[in-house]
Order: structure tokens, then sequence, then C-alpha cells
């Protein structure tokens, strides 16, 4: 870049530019596939230095590392921020930008105050010696990132702002590491999908930033658009930022999401980036990403994207998922990448994330055997779209989910397969036993509902003739139909004794059965005569006894017969 500068001469006449001049044009990292001409006027670029040195307070005589790439705008402060601030600024190497050992090697040869290192070299970078006391870093969500050997700021910007537009200085590790507050004179805020202030939504924000896209006047308007806050702001744009953000108690801004990257499955709304998150905390993940992608039905599924630095087994991230998130966020396919694509500027190339072929998550081919497992392997075939399913074929390894459960049960009608049963059994094999299993179970259960009589047990036997027995009047009790003859002989017992004797007006109460109660009288009583049927006087307490008991001797005279 600057190979052979001793050899020109310094202009002699300089002309002083004009705050509102074109100063600078820089394109867009091309996350979208179609990377634009961002122009930045003096005045623009002007402000970001200002605000970052502000907001820095870099001491004399530092030394500070460009440690971004030249096409990445926050080589803006890289280059102009040391030198507006008077201290030495070095000119870091590409190759030590993406090597972690020689980064520490560049850092310790020229004792480096400060520099920018992106979030992923962070995590592998170890200093030597002890001359680095401030790093700066962002361009992407940070997590779990930090360092008690120098500060280390997050800073939050985009080409558009020419970078520096927020920034957080990290005290402990997060899950998701604040973006911060604004610096400078930038004023931000958080609009819902009406418009609206709110707590989460995107993020946009008001101050002297680009004047738009090179050629693109439609993209220009969407982005730049009239700021309703221009009275309280003071700016009459403002910028879209397209991040969907969420603001703290204490009044930090967290990053969520690109909006462009929130998708919806089954009618749920997902942020990838929390999934992605979540696979990251996974012990033996060393890195992760996430990336939506339709099937033949029009359908959105995940793949998760992985790279390891100790084995991992997709079922333990997939478990680790399930922890916090439900089921419809959990990714249809996991696979291994021995390194996440990158683009020029380090950051995460999503578009080389390539949709897997379901076919490579297949197991070991083993041909169906019963006409129910010919079934399932042809209805598997023909919702996921994979070519000869065998028995041992999970399902959800090859990209099922309960949408497609349903599909399935419906192709397989004769069976009366549920999705419970597909969730459970996963293979064809496994399914069809479960609903084996399930229709012996009910055979068994239909078994069980026949009407069984089971005889009474002396306790019970003891306390139904005692009541029988009782001279209490029948209010004081609950009423019992008469019993019959046979009831009675099954209560006798095998011994076939006669029925206790009482007197008029004793009975006894013990709780036991009174067939073989010691208190009991010895005298047979005599039998009740019949009351003619016309009389009308009312029967006295001994009678009413006696007539209750009158069915016990006939029986008794029948059974000595």
């Amino acid at each position: 870049f600057l190979r052979g500068i001793k050899d020109e001469a310094p202009i002699e006449e300089t002309v002083s530019p004009n705050p509102e001049d074109p100063s600078l044009l820089i394109y867009t990292s091309g996350s979208t596939g179609k990377p634009k001409g961002v122009l930045h006027s003096h005045a623009s670029i002007t402000d970001s230095v200002n605000r970052y040195n502000d907001y820095m307070q870099t001491p004399k005589g530092a030394r500070a590392a460009m440690g971004a790439p030249f096409t990445f705008v926050a080589s803006v402060q890289g280059i102009f921020a040391p030198l507006c601030a008077a201290i030495t600024s070095y000119l870091m190497p590409y190759e030590a930008m993406r090597d972690p050992v020689l980064l520490a090697d560049f850092v310790a040869d020229n004792q480096i105050n400060r520099t920018f290192i992106s979030p992923k070299m962070l995590k592998v970078f170890k200093q030597k010696g002890n001359s680095l006391q401030t790093v700066v870093t962002g361009s992407e969500r940070v997590s779990n990132t930090y360092s008690d050997e120098f500060d280390l700021y997050v800073f939050y910007g985009q080409t558009e702002s020419a970078s520096a537009a927020l920034a957080f200085k990290i005290d402990k590790p997060y899950d998701n590491t604040p973006i911060g507050k604004p610096i400078g004179d930038i004023r931000t805020h958080i609009l819902d999908e009406n418009g609206k202030e709110a707590d989460e939504g995107e993020l946009c924000l008001a101050g002297v930033f680009a004047d738009g896209y090179l050629g693109l006047p439609e993209q220009t308007a969407k982005t730049f658009v009239d700021n309703p806050f221009a009275a309280e702001d003071g700016y009459p744009k403002l910028l879209k930022t397209g991040d969907i953000v969420k603001k703290a108690p204490d009044g930090n801004i967290i990053y969520l999401n690109r909006k462009d990257w929130m998708v919806k499955i089954n009618g749920q709304r997902v942020e990838p980036g929390e999934i992605e998150a979540i696979i990251k905390q996974t012990d033996g993940v060393h890195d992760a990403a996430l990336k939506d992608f339709k099937n033949q039905y029009g359908q959105v599924y995940l793949v998760a994207y992985y790279v390891e630095d100790k084995p991992v087994e997709p079922e333990d991230i997939k478990e680790a998922i399930a922890q916090k998130l439900p089921p419809y966020m959990i990714p249809a396919f996991f696979v291994k990448l021995d390194k996440l694509p990158v683009n020029a500027n380090g950051k995460l190339d999503r578009a080389a994330l390539l949709a897997p072929e379901a076919g490579s998550f297949k197991s070991e081919y083993i041909a169906p055997e019963t006409d129910m497992q010919k079934t399932l392997c042809a209805a598997f075939e023909a919702v996921l779209g994979v070519e000869n399913v065998g028995v041992e074929d999970d399902f959800f390894a090859l990209g099922g989910d309960s949408i497609k459960c349903a599909m399935v049960s419906e192709k397989c009608g004769v069976y009366k397969i549920s999705t419970a049963d597909i969730f459970a059994g996963k293979t064809p094999r496994m399914i069809e036993r479960l609903l084996i299993q399930k229709a012996s179970k009910k055979e068994r259960v239909k078994k069980d509902k026949k009407v069984r009589v089971y005889p009474l047990t002396p306790s019970e036997r003891g306390m139904y003739l005692e009541q029988k027995l009782s001279i209490s009047p029948p209010s004081s009790r609950a009423p019992i139909s008469k019993p019959s003859k046979n009831l009675l002989m099954q209560f006798s017992g095998r011994t076939r004794r006669s029925p206790p004797t009482m007197e008029k007006k004793t009975a006894c109460r013990c709780a036991s059965s009174p067939i073989s109660c010691p208190r009991s009288p010895k005298k047979q009583p005599q039998r009740a005569k019949r009351s003619s049927p016309s009389s009308t006087a009312t029967p006295s307490r001994s009678t009413s006894t006696r007539r209750s008991l009158s069915v016990r001797p006939s029986m008794r005279s029948r059974t000595a017969a």
C-alpha cells in the first residue's frame, strides 16, 4: 500500500475541502450477497474519529496498531484516530490479523499498547509480555470473552456510520455482551414494527453519517429515512441499521440479531443468534453458526454448523438446546466443519454455508421386511425427499420435524400411526415395535375389563351383619335392602352355625362377626307372630327387632332339614 512512498514528493498546493465534500467510498462486506458502495463526507469521517478519541482517551506516547484490513470500516479509526491523537500507528501485516501466534509476536516485538482484535481471534489470542493495555473488538456478537491482562472494549458501528457509534467496556464474561451506549453526539432509538419506540426492536441512529449508497437512490431512501425525532435529536435523517436489539435495565443496548436473519418456523419467530449462543456454550464446541433453508414444500428448517475443540456428538448439542429452547428451535441438521468460512474482512461468510444433503445423515441401509416397515420407509422417502430409507434411519436425523411427522402419519393412515409414535420411535423398526406393544397392551386391557365378583373381607362381612342386627331406629342408619337367603348363607361361613340368640332389648355391638361373638346370648329367639294385615296398631320396638331377625331362623330350619 505504501510501497515507494519515500520517492514521492508532497503536494505543495493543498486545497481545504468543505465538510460536505466526499471523503471516502467504502463497500459493505456483502453479507447480503450484494455489496454496496457507501459514500462518506469529510464531516462524517471527522466526527467518527473525534468521538472515538474522546471516548478512548489514549495517553501521549502510546503505540497503536491497525488490526483491521483496509476494506473494513474499522480501519478508519485504525489509521486516522492515532494520527489525530498524536500517537504512533503501526500497520499490522494481514497475516498477523488472521494468525494468533503471529499477532502475539507482532504485538510483543513492536510493544503495541492498543489494537483491534476480532472476537474469534480473541478467544485464542495469548499475549507475550505485558505491553498490550487496550484491545478494541466488535463487528459481530461477542460472547464469553474477557481478559484481566488488558482493558477490553466492544465498539458497535456500521459501514454507514463509519464505525464507532456505541461502546461498552467489558467487565466480565457475558453470554451476549452488550454493545453499550451511544458515544459522542449520537442519538439512538429502538423502534418496533409500527415505528414506535420500544424496549426491543430495530436500532436506529441519528448523527453525522454517510450520505448514502453510490448509484442506489432507492436503497438510500430505505436506509436513511426522515427522522421523526429531528426536533430533539438535531439531525434530519435517521439511519436504520437493520439490527434487532433490546435495552437492558441499566440502559445498555444488547444486540440480538439481524432483521433480515429473522425466520419463522411453523409460524413461530426464531432468532438464529440465540441458538448460536447456546451451541457455542456447549462443551466441546469451539465455534458455531446457524443458517436457514427451505425444503421442497417451502418449509423453513435450520442447519447448525459447528467446529470442535474436542469430540462432541450432535445429540449432546441438541440436548443442550432442548434444555433452554422449545423444540421448533432445534436445528434439523448438525454439520461438523474444520473451520467456518469467512470473507475478506474476517467476518462469517454465511453465503458459503451450503445446505447439507439429507442422504449423508443416513445409517447403513437395512431393507424393510414387513408391510408396515415398507410403508413407513416409503413415507419417509416421500416426505423427506431421501432415497433408499432403511429401517434403522432416524426420521429426525434426516431432517424431520413435527410438520413432517403429520405428513408421514397421513401417508400411513391404514396403520393409525400418530405423530407421538414417530417422535418416540424415530426409526421405522422402532415405530413398528411401539405399535405392536400398544396393540398388545390394549388386548390385555380388554380382558381386564371383564366383570368379576369379589368376596367380602371378614371386616366388611362383620360390619354388614352388625348393621342388620342392630336395634337402633331405622332413621339412625343408612337403609339396607333385605338380604337374600343365599347371601346370608355366604356370610354364615363354612360352619353353618345357628345365628346368635338375642334378648328382646339387647344386642351385641362387637365389631367382629356376631356369629362367633362370646357375649351373644345362647337362648334361641322365638319366631315372631305375623301381624294381622288389618291391624292398625304400631308395633313395639322389640317386635320390630324380632321381625327384622325372622329370616335367619327360617333359613336355619331349612339348613337343618
